[in-house]
Order: structure tokens, then sequence, then C-alpha cells
């Protein structure tokens, strides 16, 4: 705590040095608040190096020890989680294995139907010209088609 209270005054005393100096020569205290606080942040990181890796170090020695507290955290829903994601993965792999079973990977035109735009294909595989629908506009001596 100490390290954290020495660098954290260090730093205050960098800026309100830089932002009293910045003031001093004639700039506004706002102007020089927002350069003091980028100055302040640069020199700081070069200049506080030694007590910015204290406090890093106090502060990893500290959640390790509430790590070690505490035990190894388990999240029940995560677990759930990966039990089915892996059913579903089982799952997906024994589909793989039946279509290979029954050789559908290689699905030729036969089993798709028609490519014919003007068919379509009904529920029992029978392909049968599509119904004429009425074209607005369209004379009744002309034939009816249907737009896509």
């Amino acid at each position: 705590m100490r390290d954290l209270l020495v660098y954290t005054v260090l730093r205050l005393g960098v800026f309100a040095l830089l932002w009293w100096l910045l003031t001093l020569a004639g700039l506004h205290y706002l102007v020089a608040g927002v350069l003091a606080a980028l100055l302040a942040m640069l020199i700081s990181f070069v200049a506080l190096n030694r007590q910015r890796d204290r406090v890093a170090m106090r502060w990893k020695a500290a959640d390790d020890r509430r790590r070690a507290r505490r035990g190894e955290v388990r999240d029940e829903d995560a677990d759930e989680e990966d039990a089915l994601l892996e059913g579903a993965d089982d799952v997906r792999d024994d589909h793989a294995v039946d279509d290979g079973a029954r050789g559908d990977d290689d699905l030729g035109d036969d089993d798709l139907g028609s490519d014919d735009p003007g068919r379509d294909i009904t529920a029992d595989g029978d392909t049968s010209p599509r119904d004429e629908i009425p074209v607005a506009g369209a004379s009744e001596d002309e034939p009816r088609q249907h737009q896509d």
C-alpha cells in the first residue's frame, strides 16, 4: 500500500509542478492542465519506472494470494454448456458417418430434380410445369407466364 501511495503522490506532484510552470508561462489554466497531464504521463512513464514496477509486483502478489485462498473457480453453467457442445459434436459426427455409408455425398441431378426454372418439384418428386400466373396488363390472347 505504501508503494502505491508513493507512486500516486509522485505522479500528482509532477502534474502539479508542470501545471504551475505552464500557467506561469502564460498559458490558459485549462490548456496548461491538459498539457501538464500529457507531459506528466510521459515523464512518470520514464522517470518513475522503478516505483511503477514495485506497485505492479505488489498487486500481482496480492492477486496470487487471493486466488490461492479462494481456490479454483468452477463455473457450473460453463461445464454444462461444454457437455452439451461435446454431445452436439458427437451427433454431427454420427450423421456424417451415416451419410457417408448411404453414399449421399454425390447427389446427382436426379436427386435434386430438374434445373429448369419453369418446373417445380412436388413432395412426391413429380416435376410439372408451373401454374401460369396472370400478368397485369396482359391481354387474354397472350400466354400468361410466371414472372420472377
